[in-house]
């Protein structure tokens, strides 16, 4: 921040920064400042002194989609009779960098010959590292190094998550693994499949933290927040699933909000039965993105399957964004009474096990080179 002008040494003003995630200090030209528990005295105070409340509270003037959000405040002081610029910057946590790693020392060596297993018991007993017992509801759980453990199994929904050693996930059945967070450091890795071989079965990972969880702090500089898969200080991370021949398509109609049908432009997307498909936005709220599973998949679907998906009355609509997104498609007149004077579509139905809350508008085409 910088003032245009010089002022007289009786002119201030106070200038706030807000932080939806609270910092731990803030430094003014990369110097830590020991805030003040009240304003500082505009007259007797030095420019770039600051005053930080850590206590959230209620931003009046900010929201998102009608929800309000709580903000914590630092108020720095600039003085008049100086032009001198100060940089303010929030850090993730106060004092020496010792005190910056929330996630502690490496866990260190643990041997554990062989291949360990996360549905057994003896996996877990005798691990100081791993707390000693199987992991419950809400447990933070430690994965040492030296350890080659396999998840085989749906643990239940996890706190932090810390790995230092080698994990997988079972080739031999469906996985879900939830957790607030997830880190791996140190030379661990967490993978499922190769980059030659996919992971023949379904991994779901699903991360929880929220603004009430602990972040996770990895220097002084870098707060991850706390809903996180992060690979820090030499760990990695390596998810290869099944191939899929299309990774991403248009709408080849529009999907309006109550329906339970998406229609895609080309077919042999190799998107299956129990696979999600997420909508994008159509608007500027990105909250409007809506994820789906996919129930039924129908190639070049006919006229009578898209009128009983209910794209009847939207012939032209639907042929025009075909054209545009696949040339060469399409054949015969288009009637603007209905999809029925298509013979057949070079498109995707897709049936969702949910209906769609927003619109989600299609490329239409109403005129040729649009």
């Amino acid at each position: 921040m910088h003032k245009m002008d010089v002022l007289n040494k009786d002119s201030w003003l106070y200038i706030q920064s807000k932080y939806v995630v609270p910092p731990a200090a803030i430094a003014i030209n990369e110097n830590e400042q020991e805030p003040l528990q009240a304003l500082p005295d505009p007259l007797n105070a030095t420019s770039g002194t600051v005053f930080y409340s850590r206590t959230p509270t209620l931003n009046r003037f900010y929201s998102w989609n009608g929800t309000k959000y709580n903000d914590t405040t630092a108020t720095v002081l600039v003085a008049g009779a100086t032009d001198r610029t100060l940089t303010v910057r929030p850090l993730s946590c106060a004092g020496g960098a010792e005190s910056c790693d929330v996630l502690g020392a490496p866990l260190g060596y643990e041997l554990r010959n062989g291949t360990l297993y996360w549905s057994d018991e003896a996996t877990w007993a005798g691990s100081t590292a791993a707390g000693g017992a199987k992991p419950t509801a809400g447990s933070n759980v430690n994965i040492p190094f030296s350890w080659n453990l396999v998840i085989d199994e749906s643990p239940p929904a996890l706190g932090r998550v810390l790995v230092e050693g080698n994990v997988t996930f079972s080739s031999r059945r469906d996985i879900s693994f939830t957790a607030a967070a997830i880190v791996v450091r140190s030379n661990g890795s967490l993978t499922a499949g190769n980059a030659t071989n996919s992971h023949p079965r379904k991994v779901e990972l699903f991360l929880t933290g929220n603004r009430n969880s602990s972040n996770i702090v990895i220097s002084k500089e870098m707060n991850a927040g706390a809903k996180v898969l992060a690979a820090v200080d030499g760990g990695t991370v390596g998810l290869y699933g099944a191939p899929v021949a299309t990774r991403w398509t248009a709408l080849a109609a529009t999907a309006t909000a109550g329906s339970s049908h998406l229609l895609l432009a080309g077919t042999g997307l190799g998107w299956g039965i129990g696979g999600k498909v997420t909508v994008t936005s159509s608007s500027y709220n990105w909250k409007q993105a809506e994820t789906r599973s996919i129930v039924t998949v129908l190639d070049s679907p006919s006229a009578e399957a898209l009128t009983a998906a209910g794209f009847s009355g939207t012939g032209p609509a639907i042929y025009d964004s075909l054209a545009a997104a696949t040339p060469g498609y399409g054949s015969g007149s288009i009637s603007t009474g209905g999809v029925s004077s298509i013979r057949q579509y070079n498109a995707t139905l897709l049936t969702l096990d949910q209906p769609l809350v927003h619109d989600h508008y299609a490329r239409v085409s109403n005129w040729d080179g649009l």
